[in-house]
């Protein structure tokens, strides 16, 4: 998979990223967030990521600073 910036002000199409798919995200401050797709908002500019190890729900939006780094490894 390839890493999406989204950083740059456009949002990338995370439609495209399945419900149950692992990912990892990273921040520009070296912040990790890793887990497995919840859900998608229609327009691509919010996901719901389910966090790995029982960490909870995160909400993650385009203007946040993170960019998809890779498929995760879900725990």
């Amino acid at each position: 998979m390839n890493s999406l910036d989204i950083t740059e002000g456009s949002v990338p199409d995370w439609s495209e990223l399945p419900h149950g798919q692992p990912v990892v995200f990273e921040h520009h401050t070296g912040h990790t967030i890793g887990g497995i797709v919840d859900m998608c908002s229609e327009d691509s500019s919010v996901l719901w990521v389910l966090m790995d190890n029982g960490a909870g729900r995160r909400l993650i939006h385009h203007q946040d600073g993170y960019r998809l780094a890779s498929p995760g490894t879900s725990d």
